[in-house]
Order: C-alpha cells, then sequence, then structure tokens
C-alpha cells in the first residue's frame, strides 16, 4: 500500500493480469509475413502480429484506406534467465471475441502467444467450433499443432467453451 492514495480508488486490474493496450485504431501501412504495420492518428506506427485469417480482410482496408480497430494483447517476447531482452510486442484481432478466445486459447500448456498466433490460420470461431466437435483433422491442419497438441486443446478447451455457451455452429 506504500503507492495507494487515499483520496484516489486504486486503479481497477484485469483478472489474473497487468494493465495492457486493449486496442489500437489508424490506418494499416504495410502488411508483414504474420503481422501488420499500424499508423495511429498521432503518427505512431505498431507492429502488430495478426493470424493468418485476417490478414486478407487487413490487406483489404489497406488498399481502400480505411481505418482499422484491432483489439489487441500485450506481452513480452524473451528469455531474461537465456540473457535475452524483453520485446514488447501487440497481436491484433478483428473483433474482442476473437481476442478473448485467443487469451483461453494459449492458456493450453506449451502455446505461447507467438505459437498462438501462428496457429491462427482460420477464424477463432472455425477453431472453437473444431474444438467443440473434437475435430482432430481440422486442428492438426494449423500450424505448429500436431496430433498430441490438438488432444491437449480439446482435452483443455472443449468443456469451457461449451460452458460459454458457444455452440459448433458458430
Amino acid at each position: 500500500l506504500l503507492f495507494h492514495r487515499p483520496h484516489h480508488p486504486p486503479l481497477r486490474r484485469r483478472p489474473g493480469g497487468e494493465p495492457m493496450i486493449r486496442r489500437i485504431s489508424g490506418e494499416v501501412v504495410e502488411i508483414l509475413d504474420e503481422s501488420v504495420v499500424v499508423r495511429t492518428g498521432a503518427g505512431l506506427c505498431y507492429e502488430t502480429q495478426v493470424g493468418a485469417y485476417a490478414l486478407s480482410e487487413l490487406q483489404a482496408l489497406m488498399d481502400a484506406r480505411e481505418p482499422v480497430e484491432l483489439h489487441t494483447h500485450h506481452y513480452l517476447e524473451g528469455n531474461v534467465a537465456a540473457g535475452q531482452t524483453l520485446v514488447p510486442r501487440l497481436v491484433g484481432f478483428l473483433t474482442a471475441a476473437e481476442r478473448d478466445f485467443f487469451l483461453r486459447f494459449i492458456k493450453v500448456p506449451g502455446l505461447s502467444p507467438r505459437s498462438g498466433v501462428r496457429a491462427m490460420g482460420l477464424p477463432p470461431e472455425r477453431i472453437a467450433a473444431a474444438i467443440l466437435a473434437r475435430d482432430m483433422g481440422t486442428l492438426t491442419k494449423l500450424q505448429g499443432i500436431g496430433k498430441k497438441k490438438a488432444e491437449q486443446i480439446i482435452s483443455k478447451l472443449a468443456d469451457e467453451l461449451a460452458e460459454l455457451g458457444l455452440s459448433a455452429g458458430g
């Protein structure tokens, strides 16, 4: 309570997490292999990792010079114990629901934010439907997901997604 000031309420924290960059808006100015660069109204350019499923829609928005708002997950990548510097990264999603699914997805042991976004070759709704249907064939087609990892994903998430009221039909 060293920094608590009685006349200001304490900052609200996300359950289980620290404050983060929640959204980024602006114009897509560059599309890279696994990310896009978004220029904000202030002129800052942010590289944001995105799943392959979103690249065509983001390309269309860039071509039309339409604004974009991505719902983001901010994380630090690197291993301090191995002498690596921590690098801040953003992962962007077209909707808040897609981001929420991703945050559940990367709780599966062995799925980091980077490997999780690389696995997003299909829209998150389709991946969720495959998990609910226990569809190993679809899951093993995702980049970096083999049979054992697909089994772990189904084991960890199928019941949780069902409890949330998601249906295999979308």
